[in-house]
């Protein structure tokens, strides 16, 4: 896996481990063993109220239906390339399985907690901890980051509090799998953030202009993230070794995506 090397502290809190992001803070990361397989890709909620999800190919993304009635939906993250994604509705958080070989059925998985009236961000970070369950993020109103971790009798658990002054965070949008995610900012700044195994997150800003941007989302291949513009243009972001990330696959008529994930 590649290294990235980066220096700030923008959303960290004063005395965290905010520095160098080491892209492969623990070999054993992965995709998780124990969710159900599924293609890369991401999801789309229209301001219509349905909801997508979009197949990565090599020359772009094909879309799957999965129904209407996602209205009421106020966050929504895929958790394991394309075979489940977490549900913010009403306050509660719900687990979502896609069957990709019948047809990209949906399933309700059942749900898992309330509470989740303050969640203002979700989005899957792949396996932190090691133990083979998939595990995501989230930003609060209150502007704390908090890490959430796969349990097999639960669903999930809280893991630990990961950062603070996270009031100014716009968007955020997992990578696939390194147990990292990225981060646009009020100020139009994207940065990129790593999970280390104890403390705060590490990283810090990779590029500024990011204005135009409105929605993020994952890539659908390692190491990548979507990102919707507000002219309606979706482009994905693919890592280059040393060189930042740099725009792939681009596409116009995203203007109606309400929510990616």
């Amino acid at each position: 896996m590649a290294l990235l090397s980066l220096t700030g502290t923008a959303n960290a809190a004063a005395g965290s481990a905010a520095g160098v992001v080491d892209r492969a803070l623990d070999a054993g990361k992965g995709v998780s063993t124990r969710s159900i397989d599924g293609q890369p890709g991401f999801l789309q909620i229209r301001y219509d109220g349905s909801l997508w999800f979009y197949e990565h190919t090599e020359s772009g993304f094909v879309g799957h239906p999965l129904g209407g009635g996602w209205e009421s939906t106020s966050q929504v993250a895929l958790i394991s390339g394309g075979g489940g994604f977490l549900e913010v509705k009403n306050g509660v958080l719900r687990i979502w399985l896609i069957d990709v070989q019948n047809g990209y059925s949906l399933h309700f998985g059942g749900d898992i907690m309330g509470g989740w009236d303050n969640a203002k961000l979700i989005a899957g970070v792949g396996e932190v901890n090691g133990d083979n369950l998939v595990d995501f993020v989230e930003v609060t109103t209150g502007g704390q980051l908090e890490l959430w971790l796969g349990d097999e009798t639960a669903g999930f658990k809280h893991g630990r509090t990961l950062g603070y002054g996270w009031q100014n965070a716009k968007q955020i949008a997992g990578t696939n799998d390194y147990a990292q995610f990225v981060e646009t900012d009020a100020q139009g700044q994207l940065s990129i953030w790593g999970i280390p195994p104890e403390g705060y997150v590490q990283g810090g800003v990779l590029m500024g202009g990011w204005d135009n941007v409105r929605l993020l989302g994952p890539g659908g291949v390692a190491d990548s993230f979507v990102s919707v513009r507000h002219d309606g243009t979706l482009v994905q972001w693919k890592w280059v070794e040393n060189d930042n990330y740099h725009p792939g696959i681009q596409d116009g008529g995203w203007g109606n995506t309400r929510l990616l994930g």
